[in-house]
């Protein structure tokens, strides 16, 4: 046999041929000239009397393929087959090509993460060092996804429920041979933003300066994370909890939006109203002319000594129902002051 050099002969085993049933054969591996590219003198024969009636392998010729690829004519000549007295008997001899190819190779995958009821798209690719056509395929695919053969382009929108990790195997072949890579996907459980439940006070609410303004959020998270708060007030943080005490003095009236943003750490919700502080003299400012003096002192010693229930007038500036010299002692401390 001859063959070419993008392979070579490296051994020669008796096939099973003569050796069916009780039948002893002796068998001749030849000889291999790997750099002629030659194996001669292979035969074998039957020890004795018997015959052979069905097909049969004679010889097995192991080969090792070479670096380069193509295609390889193997050309068998000589062949010599006799019959029980070593007469010729007829056959036909077919000689055979081998093509030596090279499998095609994957490109990396490298393992990827989604969100549930998100997208998630990657391409595979392969590189074949004959440049043959190559053809993909993909095995078992998650519910949902789709594999575009003739792009190579996965694509997949995982609902929710489908957290976990799947193993994608896919398949590209030249035409000869395969290679195949597997796709680990990850896929993280839907993160839903947190729900403000509660937050006071009520949107349009209003108050009177030198009030406590009590403001409290209440919040929950449906994968019941950590959550975190900021309350700002006019577009500034005053606070990093679910709650804040501002309290107010008699320079701030207006009108103020509230803000509250509470986060899970990947999502977060926000929620704004505005509330109105309204412009009021304090109780020193007893005739409420916008300065403490003397007027004021004059109004609360004129009613010295009065007992009041229900409403109480402004000179029991203290409102305990009485008028006496802690009223009295309250407008002295603020002697001078002026207010808007």
């Amino acid at each position: 046999m001859q063959y070419g050099s993008l392979a070579s002969a490296v051994s020669v085993v008796e096939g099973g041929l003569f050796k069916a049933g009780s039948l002893t054969s002796i068998f001749q591996s030849g000889m291999i000239d790997s750099s002629a590219g030659i194996l001669t003198n292979v035969y074998s024969a039957i020890i004795g009397s018997g015959t052979v009636s069905t097909p049969g392998t004679v010889a097995t010729i192991n080969m090792i393929a070479g670096p380069s690829s193509g295609l390889m004519e193997l050309t068998l000549s000589n062949v010599v087959v006799s019959d029980a007295y070593s007469n010729s008997a007829p056959c036909d001899i077919y000689c055979a090509s081998v093509l030596v190819d090279t499998a095609p190779v994957f490109d990396t995958i490298p393992e990827v993460s989604v969100e549930e009821e998100s997208t998630l798209t990657f391409a595979v690719s392969a590189t074949d060092a004959e440049g043959d056509p190559l053809t993909y395929s993909v095995g078992y695919i998650p519910q949902g996804a789709a594999f575009d053969v003739s792009s190579g382009i996965f694509s997949w929108t995982p609902s929710a429920g489908q957290e976990g990790i799947y193993s994608v195997r896919f398949n590209v072949n030249d035409g000869y041979l395969n290679d195949s890579a597997v796709a680990t996907i990850t896929v993280t459980p839907l993160n839903r933003a947190p729900v403000i439940t509660l937050f006071e006070p009520a949107s349009g609410s209003v108050f009177e300066e030198g009030r406590t303004i009590n403001m409290r959020v209440l919040a929950e998270d449906p994968e019941n994370q950590i959550l975190s708060y900021a309350i700002l007030i006019n577009e500034v943080q005053v606070s990093n909890h679910a709650n804040y005490q501002w309290i107010t003095d008699y320079s701030s009236a207006g009108t103020y939006l509230i803000d509250v943003i509470v986060s899970d750490g990947n999502s977060y919700v926000s929620q704004a109203y505005a509330i109105t502080v309204t412009d009021v003299h304090p109780r020193w400012d007893v005739n409420q002319d916008g300065i403490v003096n003397i007027l004021d002192i004059t109004l609360v010693g004129q009613n010295y000594g009065k007992v009041y229930s229900g409403s109480l007038p402004r000179w029991d500036v203290n409102q305990d129902g009485i008028v006496n010299v802690q009223d009295m002692s309250l407008v002295a401390a603020r002697f001078g002051e002026t207010f808007k």
